[in-house]
């Protein structure tokens, strides 16, 4: 009698499907052990060191892996104030504030990647498209944000060159301050400066504090802010134009 012989058959191992989602354990410790979501002070600590080591990541992936980080944390913070089912108000209104810290930092970091590597801005808008009376010197620069002084009634907008790290600071009654620094990061980190020392946050004070005052000015002056920016950063060269 012949018997039939068993063929044994390799079974196909089985695929895992890969985890997607945002509230998975985080890939990167050294990123996880900064971003926080228990304070607002704390998540403006965690902003602050953040862009620290954006800044002085040394390579495209690094400076990406952070800004990724940075955009992940503002997204679980903004789905958990809208969704998590627990939360008061009162906590819902933290992590809004909280998402809205990560989101801001994540905006800046994304326009700083873009400039570096893209030599273009994250739809910023040119400055004549945003002020009528702008000096034409400026008009063809990337609008930044406005300064807002000590009294709320003074603005001062505040511009980047599109190709070159040069800020301009234009004061109707002076003209303009050109900022020129030796990389587009300094540039762009002497903005973070100006825009944290204009929203008055944590970081903004510590600035403040750093040039012996508590507070911003009630109009400043363009020797003001080339003196402040002497000191916060480091430019290679700055000078003050009138504008007739």
């Amino acid at each position: 009698m012949i018997m039939a012989r068993r063929i044994r058959v390799r079974s196909r191992p089985r695929r895992v499907p890969r985890r997607i989602g945002m509230f998975l354990p985080a890939r990167h410790r050294y990123l996880s052990e900064i971003i926080t979501f228990r304070s607002i002070t704390g998540a403006r600590e965690a902003a602050r060191q953040l862009r620290r080591l954006y800044h002085e990541a040394k390579t495209r992936q690094k400076k990406l892996t952070i800004l990724r980080a940075v955009v992940l944390a503002a997204n679980r913070a903004e789905v958990a104030a809208k969704r998590h089912p627990s939360f008061s108000p009162e906590v819902r209104r933290k992590w809004k504030r909280i998402a809205q810290i990560y989101r801001d930092l994540a905006e800046d970091l994304k326009t700083a990647y873009m400039w570096r590597y893209h030599r273009t801005f994250n739809e910023e808008p040119k400055a004549r498209q945003v002020l009528a009376d702008i000096p034409k010197s400026i008009a063809d620069w990337n609008y930044t944000f406005s300064f807002v002084g000590g009294d709320k009634q003074h603005m001062y907008p505040i511009c980047i060159h599109p190709t070159k790290p040069i800020i301009a600071i234009y004061n109707e009654g002076e003209g303009v301050l050109y900022v020129t620094y030796k990389n587009e990061d300094e540039a762009v980190e002497a903005l973070g400066i100006l825009r944290a020392i204009s929203d008055e946050d944590e970081f903004g004070k510590d600035c403040l504090s750093e040039l012996g005052l508590k507070k911003v000015p009630a109009a400043p002056s363009l020797n003001w802010f080339k003196k402040a920016l002497q000191k916060l950063t480091l430019p290679e060269s700055m000078k003050i134009e009138r504008v007739e």
